[in-house]
């Protein structure tokens, strides 16, 4: 009895040991725009209050209650770069590069933004964000 009692504490105890252990997979892999009518669309951040919209050569970025027009837009490879003017606020440069984001196997065309803040809350401030083209 002490034999079957104490393999079932044994048994018990390397159950984790054996456990599903589960592999996250996230990676950007660039993706180069030839033409600028390949880069049109819609991009959703985060959350669906930040948004890109390109048409080419124009655009726009809506990040929560302020919207701005995308000027001197740029297309170099896989890198956008533009000028984000907010009307009577100022102006700041927008970079990203278009990429797919592989996740646990699934595969999402958009833009990875560089090195502009977000701000999600009065908390928190992003400066690498991926944008998903809906």
């Amino acid at each position: 009895m002490r034999r079957l009692v104490l393999a079932s504490l044994l048994l018990l105890l390397a159950l984790p040991l054996v456990a599903k252990s589960k592999h996250k997979e996230k990676r950007f892999e660039p993706v180069t725009i030839i033409n600028p009518a390949q880069a049109a669309g819609r991009y959703v951040g985060l959350d669906p209050d930040f948004v890109i919209v390109l048409r080419g050569g124009s655009g726009t970025l809506r990040n929560f209650n302020r919207t701005a027009t995308l000027e001197h837009i740029f297309y170099e490879g896989s890198v956008l770069k533009a000028t984000v003017v907010y009307p009577g606020q100022g102006r700041e440069v927008l970079e990203a590069i278009f990429v797919n984001r592989i996740k646990n196997g699934e595969t999402a065309f958009g833009l990875m933004l560089r090195n502009m803040d977000v701000r999600i809350d009065d908390r928190m401030t992003i400066q690498n964000l991926f944008c998903r083209r809906e």
